[in-house]
């Protein structure tokens, strides 16, 4: 198999090093340079890319792209039109399959330029390239132009091949996902069955049709066969979706258990696939493709009364990626994903599906599960309206959260004392629970409140082991460019705090840079940083805090640069910046942001921000935080710190206190 001539040297830092690059950049002729020189059996460029190809189709998508960027670079290193095209439209193939749609429609348009130039196989290659374009518009929805492009890949072939066959399938599926149901049979019965290998996708296929007929009977009985043809491991990609049709087919139905088992069938598949991917990217991207069949498992689950297994099912399906790194990092164990919650603490887990919102509440003792009627376009809406309320100090703010109260708090059915931790899901990690008002009063006041990203997640941060002595390093007020950027309250901030503690370190004005955070942060307990921040809603990976410049180098520290620096020995890292806990949040229940950075690199909590904050009352709060920390856990200093804006006569309102998150291990 074409795996065992991939293998790096035992120890090889550099190549491994390049993987990861690799891994988070499209940047593949140079680095498949360093993976064919290190292949002891050593192809030539068309095998790469059929080696390419067979494991896409068997779902192991960075061997794919592994394989297809060695045939980039002997393509580039002759000069070879052909070679280059063909690994163009691997790459395609394989950033497709694995859900970064961005990447495929990079590639497929790379394919057709090298197509256009003269390579051999020119129909091939541009029928292809098409087909993927295709593909893409499809899962962005746009229907019309994805069947514009099959046409297109259809018009390059001729006779009956495989590649025919593929895009007169996802014409078929197109023009039933179109509604256009006689045509799409049409299409079906056209498709000439002389490859028997081709049965079990068209009898997927013929399982669509006889869903969007509602005849469900005979689509189950289609989907059946088709998940059976492919048993074995024969193509697990693809077996995943026609368990996931199965399992609908089933529910629709009305045959619940079975439903339930052929979903379990599916999520095992995607376990199976995921557990395959070294990339954090691509784990991220396939599971936000697959979250349909986690939902659709959850929602069949808590119909059926099975909510512990309800709630295993969501663990499983978010912020897996995340997940993977917090375990990974040094220091960290393997806990079997669970963690021991402790005496007088509560774990709310919300899950988020389309037509309801679950909830659990975990304890040392047990579980209970609560329904709520809000599904993903309604709960979207009502925390929106919030926020905004919450920042434009609308009149109806105090209704707003009242209502909220009612239908996120209320049936959790808390116990007095006791401290919450949200594990939020889609909308809601936007959401300042805290702020949600009561009988008693705010959230806050009845108890401290944190949120973290899954129970599994709380598992692998309790297994951290972050410095004992509280060495505080704080930045802030740093020099800009603008002198409309200076923050004196800031400035005045940090070396407030760091009188709290002996031995802290402060920097401000020019000493707060990029180069002196990078090399002094790493190592500290406690990390204070207030300085302005901006949120790349595009990419949140280039996200940043803005710090002053160094000589010539950029004074911007982006989200993506935190991931090379080393937090394993922080306790908590604060972020007094505006709009520091935003980021995107991924089909998957990926977070991707500051949040998501800090904790992969190693910090075992953060203190941040959900929308701008004030300089003075943010002043004021951190004060009493971090003077509180010195005694009291983290969720307890950060409740007596809003605590004590809330009784303040200039700083009471939700704008100036609610803002501010805990995230990650509260104690």
């Amino acid at each position: 198999p074409p795996a065992e001539a991939q293998r790096f040297p035992a120890g090889s830092s550099r190549l491994e090093a390049v993987l990861k690059d690799a891994e988070s950049a499209a940047r593949l002729a140079s680095t498949g340079k360093l993976f064919y020189e290190a292949d002891e059996n050593k192809l030539t460029w068309s095998k790469y890319c059929a080696n390419s190809i067979a494991l896409s189709n068997r779902g192991e998508f960075r061997q794919a792209v592994r394989e297809a960027s060695k045939a980039l670079f002997l393509g580039k290193a002759s000069n070879n039109t052909t070679a280059l095209a063909f690994a163009s439209r691997d790459l395609a193939y394989a950033y497709n399959l694995a859900g970064d749609l961005e990447r495929a429609e990079e590639w497929a348009k790379q394919a057709l330029t090298y197509g256009s130039q003269g390579a051999r196989d020119r129909n091939i290659i541009l029928s292809a390239a098409q087909k993927v374009l295709g593909d893409v518009a499809v899962r962005r929805g746009d229907l019309d132009a994805g069947f514009s492009h099959y046409e297109k890949a259809l018009s390059e072939l001729f006779g009956a091949d495989r590649q025919r066959l593929a895009v007169q399938l996802s014409m078929a599926n197109t023009e039933i996902r179109r509604g256009r149901i006689e045509a799409a049979g049409k299409i079906l019965d056209n498709i000439d069955l002389s490859d028997k290998s081709w049965m079990p996708y068209v009898m997927r296929a013929r399982g669509q049709l006889a869903f969007a007929e509602k005849n469900y009977a005979k689509a189950a009985e289609h989907y059946a066969a088709a998940a059976g043809s492919l048993s074995g491991g024969k193509d697990g990609y693809h077996l995943m979706w026609m368990q996931y049709g199965l399992g609908q087919s089933l529910a629709a139905a009305g045959e619940r258990d079975k439903a339930i088992d052929a979903l379990r069938g599916a999520t095992a598949s995607a376990r199976a696939l995921r557990a395959q991917f070294r990339s954090a990217e691509f784990r991220a991207g396939f599971f936000g493709d697959v979250q349909s069949i986690y939902d659709d498992t959850i929602g069949l689950l808590a119909d059926a009364k099975r909510f512990d297994e309800a709630l295993a099912a969501s663990e499983e399906s978010r912020a897996r990626a995340l997940l993977d790194v917090l375990r990974g990092h040094a220091g960290a164990k393997e806990t079997g994903g669970r963690a021991e919650i402790p005496p007088g603490t509560v774990v709310a887990v919300y899950h988020v599906l389309g037509d309801r919102t679950l909830a659990w509440t975990v304890r040392g003792e047990g579980t209970v599960a609560a329904t709520i009627p809000f599904g993903s376009k309604a709960l979207a809406t009502v925390v929106g309206r919030y926020r905004r309320a919450l920042t434009g100090r609308a009149d109806d703010t105090d209704a707003q959260a009242r209502r909220l109260y009612d239908t996120l708090v209320k049936p959790l059915g808390l116990k007095a004392g006791e401290t919450l931790i949200v594990v939020p899901h889609r909308s809601l990690h936007y959401l300042p629970f805290h702020a949600l008002r009561g009988d008693s009063g705010y959230l806050v006041e009845e108890r401290p409140v944190s949120t973290m990203p899954s129970i599994g997640a709380m598992a692998a941060l309790f297994a951290r082991t972050p410095a004992p002595q509280p060495a505080l390093l704080a930045v802030g007020n740093p020099t800009l460019d603008e002198p409309g950027l200076e923050l004196p309250g800031v400035e005045r901030e940090v070396k407030m705090i760091g009188e709290l503690y002996p031995d802290a370190r402060v920097f401000v004005r020019d000493s707060a840079s990029k180069q002196g955070f990078v090399t002094q942060a790493p190592g500290n307990s406690l990390i204070h940083v207030a300085a302005h921040a901006s949120v790349d809603e595009v990419d949140p990976l280039y996200s940043s805090i803005r710090l002053a410049r160094a000589g010539t180098q950029r004074g911007e520290l982006e989200a993506h640069e935190i991931l090379k620096l080393d937090f394993s020995r922080a306790r908590l890292i604060t972020l007094s910046a505006c709009e520091s806990g935003l980021g995107k949040v991924s089909g998957g229940d990926e977070f991707y942001g500051f949040k998501r950075t800090f904790l992969a690199a190693g910090a075992q909590s953060l203190l941040v921000t959900l929308w701008p904050v004030e300089d003075e009352s943010t002043a004021g709060l951190m004060g009493v935080f971090y003077r509180e920390l010195r005694n009291r856990p983290m969720a307890d200093a950060l409740r007596e710190a809003q605590l004590s804006l809330i009784k303040s006569e200039t700083h009471r309102d939700p704008m100036f206190w609610a803002p501010f998150l805990l995230v990650g291990d509260w104690r």
